[in-house]
């Protein structure tokens, strides 16, 4: 009995617990279809409420065509460091470090006396060639009339010999006088000859001394020239770097540096572009459009614009990139050698880009896209291509028409023709280029439609 009672007490015990979990099951089960119909209708309420947006308009606009991002370095337009052309003790320095000079300054002055003293011993060697060459001429005078007088003697020589020759044969004349003018003609021909011989000889000696004339010029020309190189003078205009010799040295021909000056006014900098961009700049260098801006990052006020004006003849195997090089006229003097730059590279302008405020592009998995606010307040979502930025504004390729409105802040909000409420700071208001409900302009050629 006591057993059957134990029995009836666990049933009942057991059915109660069920009966507790069924209810709880249930309860479950209400509360979350309750749940589920609540979500379901928020969504569908959410969907049917405007979503509150900004918007910006689909527009054209002027905008460069450029390759931004470039890092340049600043080289002199020349550099020339001073070296003596003599040897010699230097003796004044007429310049300050760092001083601004002028082509045809006056820099350093060696120890001319060595100099003058060189020219004054070539001109005495000239005047000894030039007095030589006036002997060896006189020379040649005298010798020519030598030979003049013994032609004419021996002339006369001929024709006693020819009058005795008609004497003998007539038997009016001696033969020993006759044979005593072949004998004098003999002599007196060969006088004529010697005489042509010593006429020749001091020609020679005529040459020989013009000759030396001519090597005393050019050693008295050589010796004047030492002299000048006593004086360094400037062959740029450029700005001077630090003064390596003090008065008093002794400085060596061809090997003592005495100061570098590098031009800066015009000045250049160099820049590498990528081997992709190097036909389009090559196209726009042929145009004679390509512009060079140099920007300074920690510097206030604008850059410095310049022209390309050297591409190098070859490229980079291991970066693939090419060097180009650009000339400014450094007016300013804000470019200085050694420097460091942000290069941009302007190949032309785009009168007819367009753009849309940056804000309004998004980013999808696959692609870009914008919404764009029909008419009736839907949205519609256009992919496109950003092919470069211009201040706040993207330019970019896609179908978009030129007026048409797209959302710049509260994409977050929105899905496939959900429909939104302008708000009204937004740039939807009619405007320049703007585009009335209804009215839309030609799209843009590009990308066709899809979803991002």
């Amino acid at each position: 009995m006591v057993f059957r009672n134990a029995i009836r007490a666990m049933l009942s015990r057991t059915f109660a617990a069920g009966c507790a979990a069924a209810l709880i099951v249930g309860s479950s089960a209400l509360v979350s279809c309750a749940k589920q119909d609540t979500g379901d209708a928020a969504k569908k309420s959410m969907k049917a409420r405007p979503v509150p947006v900004t918007v910006g308009l689909v527009r054209t606009k002027s905008v460069p065509l450029q390759i931004t991002g470039l890092f340049g370095w600043v080289d002199p337009n020349a550099s020339v460091t001073v070296k003596p052309e003599v040897t010699g003790m230097l003796v004044k320095v007429c310049i300050e470090k760092g001083q601004s000079v002028k082509k045809g300054d006056l820099l350093y002055e060696i120890d001319p006396r060595p100099f003058d003293a060189a020219v004054a011993q070539a001109e005495a060697s000239l005047s000894q060639a030039q007095a030589a060459v006036m002997q060896a001429q006189a020379a040649v005078g005298q010798a020519q009339g030598a030979l003049v007088r013994d032609q004419v003697q021996e002339a006369n020589a001929r024709r006693d010999v020819a009058r005795l020759d008609e004497l003998i044969k007539k038997g009016a004349g001696a033969r020993q006088d006759y044979d005593h003018a072949v004998a004098s003609a003999d002599a007196y021909k060969a006088a004529v000859q010697s005489d042509e011989a010593a006429v020749k000889a001091v020609e020679a000696t005529v040459v020989a001394d013009k000759a030396l004339v001519r090597v005393s010029e050019a050693s008295l020309l050589n010796a004047k020239l030492q002299r000048e190189h006593c004086t360094l003078r400037s062959l740029i205009d450029g700005k001077a770097g630090n003064l390596l010799v003090d008065e008093g040295n002794v400085v060596m021909a061809a090997t003592t540096a005495l100061v570098t000056i590098n031009q800066i006014s015009p000045i250049d900098v160099f820049f590498s572009v990528q081997q992709r961009d190097l036909p389009t700049v090559k196209k726009y260098l042929a145009q004679g459009s390509v512009r060079v801006r140099a920007l300074f990052p920690q510097e206030e006020g604008g850059p410095e614009e310049g022209k390309v004006t050297f591409v190098d003849n070859t490229m980079d195997r291991v970066s693939l990139m090419i060097q180009l090089g650009a000339t400014f006229e450094n007016k300013s003097g804000r470019l200085w050698p050694g420097q460091y730059v942000n290069v941009e590279l302007g190949l032309a302008v785009d009168d007819n880009a367009v753009v849309v405020p940056t804000r309004a592009v998004q980013t999808g998995r696959d692609n870009k896209y914008v919404y764009v606010v029909e008419d009736d307040n839907s949205v519609q979502v256009r992919p496109v291509v950003v092919s470069d930025y211009s201040g706040d504004d993207a330019v970019v390729k896609g179908e978009l028409a030129v007026g048409e409105r797209v959302v710049t802040d509260g994409q977050f909000q929105l899905t496939r023709d959900s429909k939104v409420a302008v708000r009204a700071n937004g740039s939807g208001k009619s405007g320049p280029g703007a585009a009335e409900p209804g009215k839309k302009n030609a799209p843009v050629a590009g990308a066709k439609r899809s979803s991002p």
